[in-house]
């Protein structure tokens, strides 16, 4: 069954159709299991610690988010029952103080970044076609320690060591001078957990991204161009 493309002639011949075409699925059953063993998801507590999936991971940190979110609305609510009448005694100056720096915190430092940084973890891989980050465990460490940063500032401010000088701990209101102890040293901490947090989950998205735009195998943190030449 001969036919004309552009000068070139093409035999189709009957006895080689598609539809004849079997293709052995068993061949690659032990591959599949395989695989399906390597990425299943982890059981049990142990499991989910251990657990380095950006789907979860990702998941864990809007999760997370919204948890803190819900405990800076209530330090909003608590801040509005005391400006609410004037003369109100309701908090004490020193226990608004550190509520008002404990609202605006928690909300810049344990919700608004936190979150974004979320979805980035669940949403880059799937949208540049990896199956992970390059560096899982980087990124579910960068997830305990900002559950760590979190925790110890709570922990701090219900021991009555909060800190008092705002989220944005400007000097000289956050120094020796009008802020004596270890409050302000509270919330240096917390930033820090939470900055290192932030940077582990940058690093574990943004090269991924760099090599698909790059060129370069992203398949276990490996650098390598085109050519599949390691860097």
């Amino acid at each position: 069954m001969p036919f004309n493309i552009q000068h070139s002639t093409f035999l189709v011949r009957p006895e080689l159709q598609m539809s004849e075409v079997i293709i052995d699925q068993s061949d690659f059953s032990e591959e599949r299991a395989t695989l399906e063993k390597t990425w299943a998801p982890a059981r049990g507590v142990i499991g989910w610690l251990t657990e380095t999936g950006h789907k979860q991971i990702g998941m864990r940190y809007i999760v997370t988010a919204f948890c803190f979110f819900v405990l800076g609305g209530i330090e909003a609510a608590l801040m509005r029952i005391q400006l609410a009448k004037a003369e109100n005694n309701f908090l004490n100056p020193d226990l608004y103080n550190q509520i008002f720096t404990m609202h605006g915190s928690t909300m810049m430092f344990l919700f608004a970044v936190p979150i974004m940084l979320g979805m980035g973890v669940y949403f880059v891989p799937l949208m540049i076609g990896t199956r992970n980050v390059a560096f899982p465990k980087l990124n579910a460490y960068g997830y305990f320690i900002y559950v760590a940063g979190g925790i110890f500032l709570y922990v701090m401010f219900f021991i009555g060591a909060g800190p008092d000088a705002g989220w944005f701990s400007y000097v000289p209101l956050s120094g020796p001078t009008f802020d004596a102890g270890k409050r302000a040293d509270t919330w240096a901490q917390m930033i820090t957990f939470s900055f290192q947090a932030a940077r582990a989950g940058d690093v574990a998205q943004s090269h991924p991204a760099v090599c698909v735009v790059d060129g370069c195998d992203v398949d276990h943190g490996h650098l390598r161009d085109a050519g599949g030449n390691a860097r």
